[in-house]
C-alpha cells in the first residue's frame, strides 16, 4: 500500500467522506490466519454470507455445472419495468437467447458463463485465504452440509470441468444429445471450444478454462475419467476451435 500513493489518496476521502459506504466494506481488517494477512475487499463477512447464501442455493444460481448467471427464481417471475410506455423484462433463459437484446446475447440471462465463474472461484478462494475455518455454511444452501469457502471453490471447480467430462454412455453434457460426439469415434474425444470472436478473446477464454481444469489437475490425472492427460483435453480443444464448420453447428453456451 505504501507505494500506491493515488490509491491510498483516494481510499482515504473515501474513508472519511463517505462513511454510510465505507461501513459496508472490509477496509486492511487484520487476522492472524497463516501469518498476518489485511484484507480490502466489498462485502464485509456478514454481508458476503447472506449473499453467498442465494448463490450457493440450487433453486437460485447453483447449478449441476457451476453458477448460472441470473437466478432461476426469474424462470417463473421475470424482472419486469415499464419504460416509455412499454414493458421492458428479463427472464431466466438457461440456453440460447429468445430475444435479439444485445444482439441476441444471453451471457448474463441463465446460462453457465465461464469467466464469471472463473472470478467468483477466485474471490472465494481469496475469502478462504484470509477468513479460513471462520468462514463456513452450508453447501448447497439448505443441504445441512457444511464446508469452507476453499472447499466450495473445489466444488465448483468440478462442476465447471464436469461440463466436458464424459459418462458412462460416453456423452458430454456440453454436446447436449447430439449422439455423434458420443458415439462416433471420429468424434466422441472431440471437446469443442464455442466462444466465437477475435482470436485474442479466444485465446483469454481457453485460459480460463484451462486453469479450471489446472487446478483439478492432480486429482484427475490420477484417474482414468478424462481417458488421458489434462493437457489432452486442452489440445482437444484447441483443433476443435480451429475447424470452423463444426464450431458453427455448436450452441455458444451451457444449459443448465
Amino acid at each position: 500500500m505504501a507505494g500506491l500513493e493515488g490509491f491510498n489518496r483516494r481510499t482515504r476521502w473515501f474513508l472519511d467522506n463517505r462513511e454510510d459506504l465505507a461501513k459496508q466494506i472490509t477496509f486492511m481488517e487484520e487476522r492472524e490466519h497463516n501469518g498476518a494477512a489485511y484484507l480490502l475487499a466489498l462485502p464485509k463477512e456478514e454481508r458476503a454470507k447472506r449473499v453467498l447464501k442465494y448463490v450457493f442455493d440450487e433453486n437460485e444460481f447453483l447449478s449441476d455445472y457451476g453458477i448460472r448467471s441470473l437466478s432461476k427464481y426469474h424462470l417463473n417471475n421475470p424482472f419486469t419495468m415499464h419504460i416509455s410506455g412499454e414493458d421492458m423484462s428479463v427472464q431466466y433463459v438457461p440456453g440460447e437467447s429468445n430475444t435479439s437484446m444485445f444482439g441476441g446475447n444471453s451471457n448474463w440471462r441463465g446460462p453457465i458463463w465461464f469467466p464469471m465463474n472463473f472470478l467468483l472461484i477466485e474471490a472465494l478462494e481469496r475469502y478462504h485465504n484470509f477468513y479460513g475455518k471462520n468462514m463456513i455454511g452450508e453447501f448447497p444452501t439448505g443441504s445441512g452440509d457444511v464446508k469452507d469457502l476453499s472447499e466450495v471453490a473445489y466444488d465448483l471447480n468440478t462442476r465447471l470441468v464436469s461440463m466436458f467430462l464424459p459418462d458412462k454412455e460416453g456423452r458430454r453434457p456440453c454436446h447436449g444429445e447430439d449422439k455423434k460426439f458420443a458415439e462416433d469415434p471420429h468424434w466422441k474425444n472431440l471437446v469443442l471450444f464455442y466462444e466465437v470472436g477475435i482470436d485474442l478473446q479466444r485465446c483469454r477464454w481457453l485460459k480460463v478454462y484451462s486453469t479450471s481444469m489446472e487446478t483439478l489437475g492432480r486429482v484427475w490425472e490420477r484417474t482414468t475419467r478424462l481417458g488421458g492427460p489434462l493437457w489432452l483435453l486442452c489440445v482437444w480443444m484447441i483443433l476443435a476451435e480451429r475447424d470452423s464448420d463444426n464450431r458453427s453447428k455448436m450452441p455458444t453456451m451451457m444449459k443448465s
